[in-house]
């Protein structure tokens, strides 16, 4: 019989460091979030709702594709190709809305809140854009009822770009 939850995953450390010589190169790690509440391709949930748009071309990036339990897997999941490419969408869709959705289960605890977070707007649901686009940045945005994250060129001595970072994948700024 599949369990009542879903195996979730999330950037612990600051991805742009990890490449370093000698750092751990597993970017993710595990939660197991126990809950009946039905899970979406997105990710999206009832309170929250990854909305991936590409920063190239404003089209609605296709979320990432949710697991159902099984008989022989206990717990859902959320599909990610490659867990080892911080810049595949998938792998920042989950891991920025698991980071969220942690962060809210942590202030709904009996020994903080002890209840559901209320948003400053009529509604309960909060959108998660991922790469809203291409500045050094995050921030919430009242009015679209949404987290925005943005990315920027790190660029090395010379001037070069030499990789991208993804403020959604910064558990500092999560």
């Amino acid at each position: 019989m599949a369990g009542k939850g879903v195996r979730l995953q999330y950037v612990t450390v600051d991805y742009a460091a990890s490449s370093l010589e000698g750092a751990e190169q597993k970017l993710l790690e595990g939660w197991l979030l126990k809950t009946d509440q039905e899970m979406l391709d997105g990710p999206i949930t009832r309170r929250l709702a990854i909305v991936d748009i590409d920063p190239n071309t404003g089209a609605l990036v296709p979320g990432a594709r949710y697991q159902a339990a099984t008989p022989t897997r206990h717990y859902g999941h959320y599909a990610i190709a490659d867990q080892t490419d911080p810049t595949e969408p998938a792998f920042q869709q989950v891991s920025v809305f698991t980071t969220v959705l942690a962060v809210m289960d942590m202030f709904e605890e009996p020994d903080v809140l002890a209840r559901p977070l209320r948003w400053a707007f009529d509604g309960e649901q909060l959108l998660v854009v991922p790469r809203a686009g291409r500045m050094a940045n995050a921030f919430y945005h009242r009015d679209s009822r949404s987290l925005q994250f943005f990315f920027f060129d790190a660029l090395g001595p010379d001037g070069q770009t030499i990789k991208e970072i993804f403020t959604c994948l910064s558990p500092d700024i999560i």
